[in-house]
C-alpha cells in the first residue's frame, strides 16, 4: 500500500510538470483518500506492525500533507488535509528509527512541516474567501506572521541554515526549504506592495509608511529568494522536472515587477533579468518550456518590455497594460 501511495504521488507531480493541473490535483486527492481510509492521520496501525513500518507510514502522511498544500496552491484549489475540519493526531516520524535517506538532511521534514502549517494559516487569514462581509486585514496580525516566520528561521537547526557547508546530496533539499521560507514571507507581504503600486496615493501618511515597510519586506524576500535560486543554478541542483523551481522564479519576477512599477531601480532591473536568464538556462521541458515561451507576453502585460537593442528589461507603462488595469478590483 505504501508503494501504491508513492506511485500516485509521483504521477501527481509528473502530471503537474506537464501542465495537467486538474488531473494532478485529483491524483493527490486519491493518495490522501487512501491515507484517510488507512487512518494515517490518526496514527492507526495494526498491533503486529513493525516499528519501522509505523515510522514509514508517519513519514508518508506528513509528506502527503506538505504536497497537498503545494499542489492545491498551484491549482488554485482547497487543501484536502485541512486542519480546520480534520483532526490530525499523527506525530512526526522518529529519525532514530527511520533514516530520512541520502537526499534529505536530518530534521528537514519536521522543519518543513512547521513552515507548511504556518503558510496554511497565513493563506486562511490574509487570503480569505471573498464575501459581502469581508473584513480588513489586521496590521497586528500581519506583523505577528512576519515575526513568526522570522522566529522560524532563527530557530532552525544550524545544519539547515543557509550558507552552511552541506553534503552535495543535501543541497537541493536545503535550497527548497529556504525558497519555501522566502515564498512564505512574500505570501504575507505581497498584497501591501501591490496596494502601494495601484492605490498608494489614496493612503494617509501613517498608513502609507506602514505599507512601505511591509512592501520592503516583500522585495527583500524576493531578492533573497533570487540569491538562493542563483546558488542552486551554480550547484546544478535546480530542476525543470519539478514545477516548484519555475513557480518560485515566476513569483520573484512578479514581486520585482511590482517593485519596478513602484519606483525605478537599476538593481531591480538586473534582478529581473537574472530571473529570466535562470528560466531560459533551465532544461526546456514541460512547464518550464511553456513558461519561457509565454513570459515575454506576460511581462508585456505588466508593462515590462525587452528592447531588442538592449539587454536590460525596461518599464513602459505608457503603451502597455499597467498593473492597475490588471488588478482594478483589488482592495485591502
Amino acid at each position: 500500500m505504501s508503494l501504491i501511495k508513492s506511485l500516485i504521488c509521483t504521477q501527481s507531480l509528473a502530471l503537474l510538470t506537464f501542465r495537467f493541473r486538474i488531473t494532478s490535483y485529483l491524483y493527490m486527492g486519491t493518495a490522501l483518500q487512501i491515507a484517510f481510509s488507512l487512518g494515517l492521520q490518526h496514527d492507526k496501525s495494526p498491533t503486529n506492525q513493525s516499528p519501522v513500518t509505523k515510522q514509514i507510514n508517519r513519514r508518508i502522511w506528513w509528506t502527503l500533507y506538505i504536497m497537498d498544500q503545494e499542489i492545491a496552491s498551484r491549482c488554485g484549489s482547497p487543501c484536502i488535509s485541512d486542519e480546520r475540519s480534520l483532526r490530525i493526531q499523527t506525530p512526526l516520524p522518529s529519525e532514530q528509527v527511520l533514516n530520512p535517506g541520502t537526499n534529505t538532511p536530518l530534521g528537514c521534514l519536521a522543519v518543513s512541516t512547521s513552515l507548511n502549517r504556518l503558510k496554511r494559516e497565513i493563506i486562511q487569514t490574509i487570503y480569505p474567501e471573498k464575501s459581502s462581509d469581508s473584513r480588513t486585514i489586521s496590521f497586528s496580525k500581519v506583523t505577528s506572521y512576519v515575526s513568526s516566520l522570522q522566529r522560524w528561521q532563527a530557530e532552525m537547526p544550524s545544519h539547515l541554515k543557509w550558507g552552511v557547508p552541506v553534503a552535495p546530496t543535501h543541497r537541493r533539499s536545503i535550497g527548497i526549504l529556504h525558497l519555501n521560507y522566502w515564498n512564505a514571507m512574500m505570501l504575507v507581504s505581497q498584497p501591501f506592495l501591490l496596494y502601494l503600486v495601484i492605490r498608494g496615493s489614496t493612503l494617509n501618511p501613517p498608513k502609507r509608511a506602514w505599507f512601505e515597510k511591509i512592501g520592503e519586506i516583500c522585495l527583500d524576500a524576493a531578492k533573497n529568494a533570487l540569491a538562493v535560486l542563483k546558488t542552486m543554478c551554480t550547484d546544478q541542483s535546480i530542476s525543470s522536472l519539478m514545477t516548484f523551481d519555475c513557480v518560485c522564479t515566476l513569483k520573484v519576477i512578479m514581486i520585482l515587477a511590482l517593485g519596478l512599477a513602484k519606483s525605478e531601480s537599476q538593481d531591480i532591473r538586473r534582478d529581473l533579468q537574472s530571473c529570466v536568464s535562470i528560466l531560459e538556462n533551465m532544461e526546456q521541458v514541460g512547464f518550464c518550456r511553456s513558461v519561457v515561451q509565454e513570459l515575454p507576453t506576460r511581462l508585456t502585460q505588466l508593462g515590462v518590455k525587452s528592447e531588442s537593442n538592449e539587454t536590460d528589461l525596461k518599464l513602459d507603462f505608457g503603451q502597455q497594460a499597467t498593473v492597475s488595469n490588471l488588478w482594478s478590483d483589488f482592495d485591502l
